[in-house]
């Protein structure tokens, strides 16, 4: 029975730790919906106005801290881009606090955009590796846009949230 509750132990603070991220990032969620709803304009004039615009984006929160820097500084030097904007989606996966281990970024890069879709992603992927040809991440979601096509102020697509890894 003692052995059972000295295992027990880092499940437990395992579980408090998550459930502390959990609860910020639920008030970080529900303050940004707050923001949100306070500068969205007035309602639409219909419901089926209402019934076919699509959900409001969440605000772009850009990624800082040392990966952060190396992938965004890599693109800028090789890409010279119009935009970068790069969001660390670690929270979402199961790695300590404060991990830079899943990112996505979305570039617009002027010099690539005659471009096929293709061509400017293994672009970027080639920016972002290492001499050795190894990315800094083990998790690097790419979109690129033609500067065209790029809105000021717009972010990647959504992603899913971790499922817990291993297919659950």
């Amino acid at each position: 029975m003692l052995a059972a509750a000295r295992r027990a132990r880092p499940v437990l603070a395992a579980a408090a730790t998550l459930s502390a991220r959990v609860a910020a990032t639920r008030a970080l969620t529900t303050t940004a919906a707050a923001a949100m709803a306070a500068a969205a304009p007035s309602a639409p004039a219909s419901a089926a106005a209402a019934a076919t615009s699509p959900p409001p984006a969440p605000p772009v929160v850009e990624a800082v801290g040392p990966v952060a820097d190396l992938i965004r500084a890599r693109i800028t030097a090789a890409l010279a881009p119009i935009a970068v904007v790069l969001e660390n989606e670690s929270y979402k996966h199961s790695v300590p606090p404060g991990s830079e281990s899943h990112f996505k970024v979305l570039v617009a890069p002027a010099a690539l955009a005659s471009t096929k879709p293709l061509a400017r992603h293994r672009a970027v992927t080639g920016a972002v590796a290492g001499p050795d040809g190894a990315l800094p991440v083990p998790a690097l979601s790419i979109a690129t846009k033609t500067p065209d096509a790029y809105t000021p102020g717009e972010g990647a697509a959504l992603t899913p949230a971790c499922k817990g890894g291993f297919g659950k």
